[in-house]
């Protein structure tokens, strides 16, 4: 080994090295092919860093804690949505019309409305269709001249 890794060596045991020369002195001792202590050493931590553990340990406390919260979860939304089912009570009674002018009245009302709606849909695609003939009328315009 030469005096700089030598001088490197000291600062690693004496822990005054910086990450910097550290690693610099990991890939010096990866290099040599002598068989020192210290080469051995410095490879099996490059080894044990390359591992990756088997098992994790996560404390059982957590699992159990997580699955409470979603039970307690799933118990807050059930109660929501049965008590707004219960709550809103639909029948059909408040929908019944036994006049028939007042049902042929709600019936117009409801075809306008939907008549208004396609009307204004006709009309915005004819204007749609005009714009996108623009160009066509542009590009023709050009060719003529």
């Amino acid at each position: 080994m030469d005096s700089q890794t030598n001088q490197l060596l000291e600062k690693y045991w004496r822990a005054e090295t910086t990450p910097e020369e550290e690693k610099l002195l990991k890939e010096l001792m990866s290099s040599a092919h002598d068989s020192s202590d210290q080469t051995h050493y410095f490879e099996a931590i490059s080894k044990l860093k390359q591992q990756k553990p088997e098992f994790a340990f996560q404390h059982p406390g957590k699992q159990i804690r997580m699955m409470w919260y979603t039970v307690a979860a799933s118990l807050i939304i059930g109660i929501v949505v049965v008590s707004g089912l219960f709550r809103y009570n639909y029948t059909q009674a408040a929908y019944n019309v036994n006049d028939p002018d007042k049902a042929f009245e709600i019936t117009r009302q409801a075809l306008m409305m939907v008549s208004d709606g396609l009307n204004e849909g006709k009309n915005y695609s004819t204007v749609q269709l005009q714009q996108l003939n623009k160009p066509k009328e542009i590009l023709s315009g050009n060719n003529n001249k």
